[in-house]
């Protein structure tokens, strides 16, 4: 079985390459921990209250989703206007920013 890291590697590659912006880098950069779902890279007022119906309101609860399921499921859960709702325009980069964010602040 892969390890977390590992899993997170190969979505880092799949989900890449990172946007060309310093708000992204600034996001990946930063410990999302307990700040708000919003503070993720895409993630916009409109998505962070349809995520909290659901009892995601802090950055890390995205994480679940993003180490548990196939690649094709995240995209489609955070572009989901029922479970997520980001902008269509914005879901890699979103999942992209996750998965780097726990790529440089987590270790197995």
């Amino acid at each position: 079985m892969a390890s977390q890291s590992e899993t997170v590697a190969v979505l880092v590659e799949a989900f890449g390459p990172a946007p060309e912006s310093a708000s992204f880098d600034d996001i990946v950069d930063s410990r999302l921990g307990e700040r708000p779902v919003s503070d993720v890279y895409g993630i916009g007022p409109k998505s962070a209250e349809t995520l909290a119906e659901h009892g995601i309101t802090k950055a890390w609860q995205l994480l679940g989703p993003l180490l548990y399921m196939p690649k094709e499921d995240v995209l489609d859960f955070l572009k989901n206007k029922e479970t997520a709702g980001v902008a269509p325009g914005k879901v890699r980069e979103c999942a992209l920013c996750l998965a780097m964010n726990f790529q440089k602040h987590n270790s197995d």
